[in-house]
């Protein structure tokens, strides 16, 4: 359910970025579309250009005119400079504007009526965007009319054209210029006004494409307000609806999904300058793409690359972008929202940086001072005498202001002993409550957490709590086993001794014939010999479990016992035409065991399967040499279903069928158990189905 949640959200978030970045594209085709052609030209930005190129201009209507007078006083390396640099900045100016299409002007000399024109001189009259007029009289004073009117054609300076070529710097305080480090009166170098003089500019209306001044400094009505709107538009919408998205899912869902579970684990710090820097770049880098999209410029740089497809390539672009900058979006508001649910100061302190820093700190210094009750009394000392004495020391390096630092050392330190004294008093109150709670008999609860300085305590009351369960369980486990145990024998018992009194008083009749008489004898020794075998049987049991039996180890050939044993029960496995095979060395498997012990073993288990095997199956038995132990396995199927467990069979002393039967004590097993553990070996039993496999393991001393 979880990964399908997951998917799900991944699902839906790409959808919804392809929307939002498809929404955004056509709205920024249909402004563009809108616009095409609507053209403004920034005349601020080239003022000072068109200042020059109408005093290089003055030039060619009066042949007398000269931008610059330099005084005498100028030294003649600087006078060289300046006026190189001058005719560069004039010489410039002429090729921004001589030969634009995007501009018509006009100078003529007022005095003398030369004049000098260029562009569509009809756009002074109309289809322009700016016309404008300055007109100069005889003593330099200037008018100014027309759609722009700028202050650089009325107060020009030297400083004003010379300053973004050379090295040059005033102060209104000081009536000299600093150039090259060499100061020279203001009076000394000075810009000649132009008289009589009449200069108009215009631009049209509609510009044509043209690499010039003009064309640089157009924007679309969309690169102003129309374009601030629509990049605010489209941050705005992104964000909203993205942040909505992620606001809407569990943040248990969101924090699966692989990229933000691979951001949850890098740190706050790395993480948010990350993600700061890569939106910032990402919704500049949009913003960029969009305006140069919208005015067409990227495509008209695309194809003067040759780039075939120009007009899609931006689209592309654009999707790409606005859905790197959506997914960028999504990472910062689910890192907002984690923040949020999980708290702000759990968050820092936890994902941090500075917070891990200060949890080393602190858990080094809480380690520092760390007492362990176990530990020698004299080195716990020592370490807090050694630590008192460096910061003693460090404050005594203070001199007078150490009183202030030890004032306010003994007062942190009265809140720190008094918040440990308080840690031990809750640890204390920990244990004592576990210590009731084992005096009670309950050891369903344990302690898991810190209790501090009686850590050492509180895993011995842990280990107190798995002994005394352990105990307890051990014992229930033995009262229910004598339970079953007795209740088991009292059947046994009950079945023969039953048997004994009917037929006893069958023969205390008076007309029971002599032949009768002999078949009630005959049944009546079956029950006796029964009884006796149970008693004995309990009585090898019970001197085993009570270490109250002696073993007569010698040197014997377990195959051959093994064979003893399978002649001797050979008449019961007939009855059910059994087929023993026996795997075994053929000269034999020699060990100390108890003769009469080992083959009671043996006997035990031929006799349980001959009672309760498949007729008509194969019986193995095998008999292996190991290096540290002999194995003996006995396998069989089962005639009924084996409906229990292992442990079930020894334990508690039921049969295959789990019912009663005539013959038997039901205690094979549990002897079997009995003599293998005590001579030093193992006993275990497995079941697969219908098999049934008991192993015999005897430890080679």
């Amino acid at each position: 359910m979880e990964k399908k949640k997951k998917r799900v959200f991944v699902l839906g978030l790409v959808a919804l970025l392809s929307v939002i970045s498809i929404g955004m594209i056509l709205l920024c085709r249909n402004i563009q579309s809108e616009n095409q052609g609507t053209q403004t030209v920034d005349v601020s930005a080239v003022s000072r250009e068109m200042l020059l190129f109408m005093l290089d201009q003055t030039r060619v209507v009066n042949k007398d005119y000269s931008v610059l007078s330099l005084g005498e006083d100028v030294p003649y390396s600087i006078r060289s400079e300046l006026e190189y640099v001058m005719e560069e900045e004039l010489l410039t100016a002429r090729a921004d504007f001589i030969n634009s299409p995007n501009f018509a002007y006009r100078i003529t000399n007022t005095a003398t009526g030369e004049k000098t024109e260029g562009g569509d001189t009809s756009l002074f009259v109309k289809d322009h965007q700016m016309y404008s007029t300055f007109t100069y009289d005889a003593d330099g004073n200037v008018t100014s009319t027309g759609d722009y009117v700028s202050t650089d054609f009325t107060y020009m300076s030297a400083y004003q054209l010379l300053k973004n070529s050379i090295s040059i710097s005033t102060s209104n305080a000081r009536e000299t210029y600093e150039i090259y480090g060499k100061s020279i009166p203001k009076s000394q170098i000075q810009l000649r006004v132009p008289q009589n003089l009449k200069a108009e500019f215009a631009i049209p209306q509609n510009l044509t494409e043209n690499n010039d001044i003009i064309w640089y400094n157009t924007e679309n009505l969309v690169h102003g307000e129309m374009s601030g709107r629509f990049l605010a538009v489209t941050c705005c919408m992104m964000v909203f609806f993205i942040g909505l998205y992620i606001l809407f899912y569990p943040v248990s869902v969101e924090q699966e999904v692989n990229l933000f579970a691979f951001m949850r684990k890098i740190k706050a710090e790395i993480k948010w300058a990350f993600l700061g820097t890569v939106l910032c770049l990402a919704y500049i880098g949009m913003a960029f793409l969009d305006v140069y999209t919208m005015t067409g410029e990227l495509q008209t740089a695309l194809q003067m690359l040759g780039i075939p497809y120009a007009e899609l390539v931006p689209v592309v672009l654009q999707f790409i972008g606005m859905m790197l900058t959506g997914l960028f979006t999504a990472m910062g508001i689910f890192e907002i929202k984690y923040m949020l649910t999980s708290g702000f100061c759990r968050y820092w302190k936890e994902d941090s940086l500075i917070g891990s820093i200060c949890g080393n700190v602190k858990r080094r210094f809480e380690k520092l001072s760390e007492v362990d009750l176990s530990d020698k009394t004299d080195t716990v000392l020592l370490k807090y005498v050694l630590i008192q004495m460096v910061i003693v020391g460090v404050i005594a390096c203070f001199w007078s202001f150490g009183i202030v630092l030890s004032v306010l050392y003994s007062v942190l330190l009265f809140f720190y002993i008094r918040k440990k004294l308080k840690k031990v008093q809750k640890d204390y109150q920990v244990l004592l409550e576990e210590a009731h709670q084992l005096a009670d008999g309950r050891f369903d609860e344990e302690i898991t957490q810190d209790v501090g300085i009686f850590n050492a305590l509180g895993d011995e009351l842990k280990n107190v709590r798995i002994g005394f369960e352990k105990a307890v369980s051990e014992e229930i486990k033995s009262q229910n086993m004598k339970t079953e145990l007795i209740s088991n024998v009292s059947h046994d018992l009950k079945t023969p001794l039953t048997g004994i009194k009917n037929y006893a008083e069958l023969l205390g009749q008076d007309n029971v014939s002599g032949q009768d008489k002999q078949v009630y004898l005959e049944n009546l020794q079956h029950y006796i010999d029964r009884l006796n075998n149970l008693i004995e049987d309990l009585f090898e049991v019970s001197k085993v479990n009570s270490g109250n039996i002696e073993l007569n180890p010698v040197e014997l050939n377990v195959v051959a016992l093994i064979q003893q044993a399978q002649a001797e029960t050979e008449d019961l496995l007939k009855q059910k035409n059994l087929t023993v095979i026996l795997d075994a060395p053929e000269n034999g498997i020699v060990q100390a065991l108890d003769g009469d012990k080992t083959y009671r073993i043996f006997e035990n288990l031929f006799t349980n399967i001959a009672k309760y095997t498949l007729p008509g199956t194969r019986v193995y038995v095998s008999a292996t040499a190991q290096p540290e132990y002999t194995e003996i396995v006995f396998k069989n199927i089962s005639e009924a279903q084996m409906n229990f467990t292992p442990e079930e069979i020894v334990e508690r002393f039921v049969r295959g069928d789990k019912s009663r039967h005539e013959s038997g004590s039901g205690i094979g097993l549990a002897i079997v158990k009995s003599f293998t553990e005590v001579q030093n070996g193992t006993f275990s039993i497995e079941i697969d189905g219908d098999l049934f496999k008991a192993v015999v393991r005897f430890k080679v001393n």
